[in-house]
């Protein structure tokens, strides 16, 4: 396993989950301090593994608009198989 960091992905509700085919599980979260909010808008949105190129890289979090009477709920890796992995997006919920 490459660790490496990436630029943030942007959030979007309407991602595709993404499958992954390897032997290799993705690792667990990196621990994440999140610098200073630009406003109390924002809500953090932790980071979290890719494929690329063979290994597991990093993306970091980011902050995003919240929404008003919303809840973010994070994405996360699910084993669909003996070898697939499948990301499944993080989403805003009420």
């Amino acid at each position: 396993m490459v660790v490496q960091s990436a630029p943030a992905a942007p959030v979007a509700d309407d991602e595709a989950d993404e499958t992954v085919e390897t032997d290799q599980e993705p690792p667990p979260p990196q621990a994440e301090t999140p610098p200073p909010a630009p406003d109390t808008t924002y809500v953090w949105v932790g980071g979290r593994w890719r494929w690329y190129g063979g290994h597991w890289v990093w993306y970091g979090g980011r902050w995003t608009h919240g929404r008003p009477a919303h809840v973010w709920s994070p994405g996360h890796w699910e084993r669909r198989g003996p070898r697939v992995h499948v990301y499944v997006h993080g989403h805003w919920h009420r």
